[in-house]
């Protein structure tokens, strides 16, 4: 049993507004998921009697301070769930809930000390928990905190919010609503202005007691903007009344200039209100295809599409739709079961440290490591035939949903399960762009389900020489190492060599990224492509140096089992699918201009999902600024894998209009999903994904390209199924290790030889 505690002697741990209201609700359904966990609430007298209801058989409210307790009771993880860690403890991880950065936003609104103890609270965490992909991404922008030390969990909608006793509001005539504190940056200001072209009462209410004399200043605006006689300014409300405005509301407004979350929005879709709403922050992420939006600087833009979202029966049937399937992500199942792993992984690290700290001795550290290694599965009782020392640095280096970061996992997923092999899975703080503060402790990654610890580069290779005479250093994305261990043989993936061969695409001195892997390869190494076309484009570039040993082992595609989705599912949404990638041989603009104008001329009702982890606002307004795509575009950040799969499972279809890759792994996972590709016939892909009836010249139009996509409509399920199977079958995680294991075991041999002649 692990020991959490959860400082709640925050001030703001007794106030009552959204965030402590919403943590609340988190908390209530996370107890009830804590079997492997004992949770110490610990509280002050201001906050005793919020929280101790919440006591159970394994959550105790105690009336302390965290170190009094821990010196009592020692913890494994301190969560500080209100923005700020107030009492961190040495040897214990020090989890932070930091809701935004707004101060670092408005530093109009706010004094340069809020916005640097923002910044600073997120530099003195272990480990962060974030309500967005947006905060997720504005934290890695602003601070030095890599994105393996930031978890995002959505805040979870309180189920018992529309079940509540309405009470009667009474409605004179047809209203908006906005429930939002009266703080600036709120735009309490831009929206007045755009009432005076809305024909409709606005209505103003908060979650917070705390400061009323905001909106006693809300009331000065109207009055000084002219609108006092079209808004109610209510203030505070009971749950009752909120959820009584919200039935009777005709549209939510919601114009913010920046947010966290926007809980507000989640609300709103549960009792399938129509939104408008500000295209800022993380709030089309939030909202997506459920809301129509507006910028927030710009009242007319606001006041035209207030009306709208009021006069337009299609698209308030439209996004309400839309909203019905939204507003199962922000469930409390969902998140309750996110943070009792978030818990479990900081403990288990917390644990293995302290191990670590007590080993004195080379046969400590031995037994030490080879017993973590059983408990985590990579040994079990049957003895492997060979040891592989699996390079994962690339997992900490914020790009963990890249195609080559998804292979990394599931090749250590089918490794894990084959008896032949001992995995020692390691990261290099010395490697290219890796971004943890680790550098000498085990770290923790979740492989589709299955936690694993991953060891400092030294210790792997010390403990690699414990479980096995035969040992394989396996690098998949990074550089053989110069200094190499005699007893070792080595393993090289090379991804595709597109740097070196396409200066058209890569000016001078980005060759860089592949030059110095390919560099690495000496004599006796084995080398694994992931095509054949890789395989020949490398023999054709290293010229002399091609009677290297090269072992083509596919790529695994790790997703759903197609034959058991539903037919009635395929075909029947109207999403495209785009992946943006700042790469200019991905084609982003190019797929960009297909479903604009497949949007425009072919479907009208047609949406766009854009997956990126490193979309930024500058790329989403230039996005929206596309008319043909204008209020059609939703945002997805660093899908997890079981939030890719709702994606692709609602989607029509999915672009993949790369102009060159070494496999292209992508539309291998939508297929499992359910989702057909569109691939461009060029390169590797016309080898991978020989057979697929959607390939289509590498330079086909836009418009030749949303004509394929409009064909889908007419398609069959069945026939779908069949061609998916086909393609499907030939890329599984058992070919795929099967595949490395035949070059780890060619390594193996050809180490041996050349040892013998020396």
């Amino acid at each position: 049993m692990y020991n959490i505690g959860i400082d709640l002697t925050s001030p703001i741990a007794s106030i009552d507004c959204g965030m402590v209201n919403a943590f609340s609700f988190l908390l209530e359904n996370t107890l009830e998921e804590t079997r492997k966990l004992n949770i110490y609430l610990i509280t002050n007298e201001k906050s005793y009697e919020r929280y101790s209801k919440y006591a159970s058989s394994n959550a105790v409210c105690v009336l302390s301070n965290p170190r009094a307790l821990h010196s009592t009771n020692p913890l494994d993880v301190l969560h500080s769930p209100f923005n700020a860690i107030l009492n961190p403890i040495n040897g214990v991880r020090n989890l932070l809930s930091r809701y935004d950065l707004i101060p670092c936003h408005f530093p109009e609104f706010f004094s340069s000390q809020a916005s640097n103890q923002a910044l600073e609270s997120c530099k003195a965490a272990d480990h962060i928990l974030v309500p967005s992909e947006y905060v997720k991404s504005d934290i890695i922008e602003r601070t030095n905190v890599s994105a393996q030390s930031i978890t995002v969990i959505y805040p979870p909608l309180d189920n018992r919010f529309t079940a509540r006793k309405s009470v009667e509001f009474r409605k004179s005539r047809p209203y908006i609503l906005y429930p939002a504190a009266g703080r600036p940056h709120k735009n309490h200001r831009n929206l007045f202005s755009a009432m005076t072209q809305v024909d409709c009462e606005l209505v103003l209410t908060t979650g917070e007691k705390h400061d009323a004399e905001r909106f006693k200043e809300l009331q000065r605006l109207a009055d000084e903007l002219n609108v006092s006689d079209k808004t109610k300014i209510l203030g505070y409300l009971s749950k009752e009344e909120l959820v009584s405005l919200y039935f009777g509301a005709d549209a939510l407004v919601f114009p913010s200039l920046g947010e966290g979350f926007g809980y507000p929005l989640v609300e709103a879709m549960s009792v399938g209100l129509p939104i408008a709403c500000s295209n800022a922050s993380c709030i089309p992420e939030i909202a997506r295809g459920g809301a129509i939006y507006f910028n927030p600087k710009d009242p007319n833009d606001i006041a035209s599409k207030i009306n709208t979202i009021l006069s337009n029966r299609d698209i308030r049937d439209r996004v309400t739709q839309e909203q019905r399937q939204i507003i199962k992500r922000y469930s409390a199942d969902n998140a309750a079961t996110k943070l009792v792993s978030l818990y479990i992984s900081l403990a288990h690290n917390n644990q293995i440290d302290k191990i670590k700290s007590r080993r004195d001795g080379a046969t400590k550290m031995r037994l030490a490591n080879r017993h973590i290694l059983e408990e985590n599965g990579a040994v079990s009782a049957v003895a492997p035939s060979y040891g592989v020392l699996l390079d994962c640095s690339r997992l900490f280096d914020g790009s963990i949903h890249t195609g080559i970061s998804r292979h990394i996992r599931t090749l250590a997923k089918g490794l894990l399960s084959s008896k032949e092999v001992a995995l020692i899975p390691f990261y290099d703080p010395g490697a290219r762009r890796y971004g943890s503060k680790i550098k000498d402790s085990v770290q923790t990654i979740s492989v589709y389900g299955h936690d694993i610890g991953v060891y400092p580069k030294e210790q792997a290779e010390f403990l690699a020489r414990t479980v096995s005479g035969s040992v394989v250093f396996h690098s998949p994305f990074h550089p053989l190492p110069a200094e190499r261990h005699a007893d070792f043989a080595y393993c090289l993936t090379i991804h595709d060599i597109i740097h070196l061969r396409r200066p058209d695409i890569y000016p001078e001195g980005q060759e860089g990224i592949t030059s110095d892997i390919v560099n690495s390869i000496r004599e006796n190494d084995e080398i694994i492509c992931d095509s054949r076309f890789t395989a020949d484009e490398l023999r054709q570039y290293l010229g002399a140096r091609a009677k290297l040993s090269i072992t083509v082992a596919y790529l695994a595609g790790y997703g759903a089992n197609i034959s058991k989705i539903e037919n009635s599912r395929f075909f029947r949404n109207k999403t495209i699918v785009v992946l943006h990638q700042r790469d200019p041989r991905k084609r982003f603009e190019h797929m960009l201009d297909v479903a604009g104008h497949y949007c425009e001329s072919i479907d009208p009702q047609a949406r766009v999902c854009v997956i990126g982890a490193k979309t930024t606002a500058a790329d989403r307004d230039r996005i929206f600024q596309r008319p043909e795509l204008e209020d059609k575009v939703t945002f997805v950040g660093t899908p997890s894998d079981e939030e890719m799969g709702e994606v692709f499972k609602r989607a029509l279809c999915m672009l993949y209009l790369s102009e060159e890759e070494g496999f292209g792994l992508p539309p291998l996972e939508a297929m499992s999903w359910g989702c057909p590709p569109i691939i461009a016939k060029n390169s590797s892909m016309a080898e991978i994904y020989r057979g697929w009836p959607f390939l289509v010249p590498n330079h086909a139009t836009s418009v030749a390209v949303a004509q394929r996509i409009s064909e889908l409509s007419t398609a069959s399920p069945g026939w779908f199924i069949r061609a998916a199977e086909t393609i499907l079958s030939r890329y599984t995680v058992e070919n795929m290790v099967a595949d490395h294991r035949a070059a780890y075991q060619e390594a193996i041999r050809r180490h041996r030889r050349s040892t013998a002649r020396r």
